[in-house]
């Protein structure tokens, strides 16, 4: 994806998949399947912050769910990518920093990572619910792939400039998450457990370690260190937004209304920073009311349509056959499987009787439908695979 965006200067995932398909119709397809769950996405990132300040200073929840909004329009608005890759490098390096210094606070204070190590670990939290199928399914179908299925992130591999930079920032890229979803959640969850055998009420869940650390270290301490926290929430916010902007943007305001792509630069650019405005608003319906039906069918099925529409795009790209047809049809499949499974023949969750995963039915649907149609129907024409790869 690096190499390919570096020697045809792609924006979007969108120009990718265009280029290769020889169409602009499977970047449509793409853009409208990924960027409703991506926008309100973008909605819950607001809302896990803002409950998170709201319960280390007492101030409301929608006090700060405007701050919020604010700043990352302001980010995205005047800073855009280059000002979203420095907010990450900056609050990547907090977070990080904080995360070390608040288990020094635990084992300072308690001589380990939780008074009772062994009463923490015989709690139901602590205990395998799932078979191993469902953890398997969700390795190889979501986390191994994963740079290569969020938009978000696949802009940024488009973002670097150099070799080595790409190499390291993959790398970084899974040193970081598994140790943000395997390490950090694993001993704050021990502390926790430890520390309320019984938890107190929430309005929601990430108001627990904000207060935990609140009583552990007081108040005004607890808000200068959960600003490393804060801010690796606003920057995957910021990034997430740049993503919704530009693809709304390019991949269907340009494409579907001809017109706009012949504007002048400056013009489109303008344009496209406007549309910050439009996203922002969009993903405060999910922050102020994720209840309603639009906002929680995206929400449900936000990780299951990353895989459908991003595993069909690897295969793309490894395998010549796959045409257009091939990766609409494949696309469409999955997503309108994922929708039957989850809210019409399995509603109850993991939307199988197998416990797989539950976007792991849909995924394969989508990979078999893509294999099948591009089986059955005449590969892509030389002149854009040509192109494409630059044979």
């Amino acid at each position: 994806m690096w190499k390919l965006a570096k020697i045809h200067k792609y924006i979007t995932p969108g120009d990718l998949i265009a280029h290769r398909t020889g169409s602009n119709i499977p970047r449509v397809v793409y853009a409208i399947a990924v960027l409703w769950p991506l926008i309100f996405h973008l909605g819950i990132q607001f809302v896990a912050l803002s409950a998170t300040a709201s319960a280390l200073t007492g101030i409301p929840y929608h006090a700060f769910l405007v701050v919020y909004i604010v700043i990352a329009t302001i980010a995205v608005f005047i800073g855009g990518l280059r000002g979203v890759a420095y907010c990450d490098v900056f609050n990547g390096v907090f977070f990080i920093s904080l995360m070390g210094i608040l288990i020094g606070f635990l084992v300072a204070r308690w001589g380990a990572l939780a008074p009772s190590i062994s009463n923490a670990f015989q709690l139901p939290i602590f205990q395998r619910t799932m078979p191993l199928q469902y953890y398997l399914t969700v390795l190889f179908l979501l986390a191994m792939p994963w740079p290569a299925l969020i938009p978000h992130i696949w802009i940024r591999i488009y973002a670097v400039e150099r070799r080595d930079t790409i190499t390291s920032s993959i790398l970084a890229y899974g040193i970081i998450w598994s140790t943000f979803y395997g390490i950090i959640p694993f001993i704050l969850t021990m502390a926790l457990a430890a520390y309320w055998p019984i938890p107190p009420k929430v309005t929601v869940a990430e108001e627990y370690v904000a207060k935990f650390f609140s009583e552990l270290i007081g108040p005004a301490l607890a808000t200068l260190f959960f600003l490393g926290l804060l801010g690796a929430g606003i920057s995957t916010a910021d990034s997430i937004l740049q993503t919704c902007t530009a693809m709304f943007h390019r991949d269907i305001l340009e494409t579907i209304v001809k017109p706009v792509a012949k504007w002048p630069e400056n013009k489109r650019e303008f344009l496209a920073r406007c549309m910050t405005i439009v996203i922002i608003l969009l993903a405060a319906i999910a922050a102020y009311a994720p209840a309603l039906p639009i906002v929680r069918i995206a929400i449900v099925m936000i990780w299951p349509l990353y895989s459908i529409a991003g595993i069909p795009v690897i295969l793309m790209l490894f395998w010549k056959r796959v045409n257009k047809y091939a990766f609409t049809l494949g696309v469409l499949a999955g997503a309108i499987s994922q929708f039957l499974f989850q809210f019409v023949i399995w509603p109850d969750w993991p939307n199988n009787p197998w416990y797989l995963w539950e976007g792991s039915l849909a995924t394969i649907i989508a990979v078999l439908v893509t294999v099948i149609v591009s089986l059955i129907t005449p590969p892509p024409p030389k002149q854009v695979l040509e192109s494409f790869y630059r044979e």
